[in-house]
């Protein structure tokens, strides 16, 4: 699992030593689930080029590139053998073959030679996300918008899907997630607001996930208000993976054979990304989304089982963060940068509740929230002005040790 985490906080680096910048992915996708491929054909768009350097993507070490052009006009490429997440190659392209910032990809990949154990090709459950370079990549290109229409015989499932099986992003982000599957049932959530989406995962365990991501949902608008999100799928499937992640109103659940509470607890934080999700992922910031989410879970935990549980998890996340760096800064590139992010945050968010009383606190979560801070300056100045500056400085120092 830590691998994992430390891969993600890796990938949501945002920064552009290149100088170059992606706007837009647009695509055609065929995925034949039959022979175990997917052929791409990408547009991809960048607001920002800079003429002396070279464009270098990422992307899954069995792909066939079939060409590279610049508004029709073939460009000469070449492979390296660096890798960005392992299981990848890097194609450089040279900039000054570029026309108006337009690359155009054509390729194809061979999914069956996917070694990702967690996203092994499965022909009844296609996951498709970053963890798999399934499409081309470089993360210091930073955030972009994604238009991606899929040719398949088999029920899609991403952030937003068009009736005309086009996947659109509804904010700017690091990847391109969606499931394909044909055995894949459907459960609507009784608020209209949650879908599950499932594969060969028990009915009892399905309608305790509806009835808990509905109690969560409702939980959360009712502490800090509407998210300004309109739908939430989940996708859960039995694989016992190691690594489950939500990106925009998209969760991917991986579920053994019952669903425990830390099964709950995980479900609880993936879902509170729906208000936690407005600082900076690429930097230390991304406490303000990782600790509140991880908080807020923790504090649904304690409603649902006790005093006495929820203070266990404390003394566990405690011993955790022992003798780890200040959140104040990290580097996200640093290994133990996801748990300083989530644990250490959320043990500091817990020191801030014991310090100011529960009543208090949920009510500065909830103009967080509302006011839509996303940096650790404004939230200091929210805890000044409704608090007062001894907590402030108190809380930072807190963040700086």
């Amino acid at each position: 699992m830590k691998l994992w985490f430390f891969i993600l906080g890796f990938l949501t680096l945002t920064t552009h030593n290149y100088g170059q910048k992606i706007e837009k992915y647009i695509a055609d996708v065929n995925v034949d689930r039959v022979n175990s491929s997917i052929k791409a054909d990408f547009q991809i768009k960048f607001s920002e080029l800079t003429e002396n350097d070279t464009i270098k993507f990422f992307l899954h070490e069995s792909s066939t590139i079939h060409s590279i052009l610049s508004f029709n006009k073939p460009i000469e490429f070449k492979f390296t053998d660096e890798k960005l997440i392992g299981e990848d190659k890097a194609i450089l392209i040279p900039t000054n073959a570029v026309s108006e910032n337009m690359v155009e990809i054509s390729y194809s990949i061979d999914l069956s030679l996917i070694k990702n154990p967690n996203f092994k090709y499965n022909p009844h459950w296609m996951e498709f996300n970053i963890y798999i370079s399934w499409f081309p990549l470089n993360i210091e290109y930073g955030l972009f918008d994604y238009e991606i229409r899929l040719d398949t015989d088999s029920t899609i499932v991403g952030t937003m899907l068009t009736n005309d099986s086009i996947l659109k992003s509804t904010t700017r982000t690091f990847d391109i997630p969606f499931v394909i599957s044909d055995e894949i049932l459907k459960t609507n959530a009784d608020n209209g607001k949650i879908t599950l989406y499932h594969q060969n995962v028990s009915d009892t365990i399905i309608q305790n996930i509806k009835k808990k991501s509905e109690q969560y949902f409702n939980a959360y608008n009712s502490m800090f208000g509407v998210t300004n999100a309109d739908n939430l799928s989940i996708t859960i499937n039995s694989f016992s993976r190691t690594i489950v992640y939500a990106r925009p109103q998209f969760i991917s659940l991986s579920i053994d054979d019952k669903f425990t509470k830390n099964n709950g607890k995980t479900l609880a934080h993936e879902i509170g990304h729906l208000w936690w999700n407005k600082a900076n992922v690429g930097n230390w910031e991304d406490w303000l989304n990782e600790a509140f989410a991880e908080y807020s879970s923790l504090v649904l935990y304690r409603n649902e089982n006790g005093a006495a549980d929820f203070e266990a998890k404390i003394k566990n996340i405690e011993k955790r963060i022992e003798n780890l760096k200040p959140i104040w800064n990290i580097d996200k590139l640093d290994p133990n940068s996801n748990t300083i992010l989530t644990y250490k945050g959320a043990y500091l968010l817990y020191q801030l509740e014991n310090r100011i009383g529960t009543n208090r606190f949920i009510e500065l979560m909830k103009e967080t929230h509302q006011l839509e801070i996303f940096t650790t300056k404004d939230f200091l100045g929210l805890v000044a002005v409704n608090i007062d500056k001894k907590t402030k400085d108190w809380f930072k120092t807190k963040l700086r040790k």
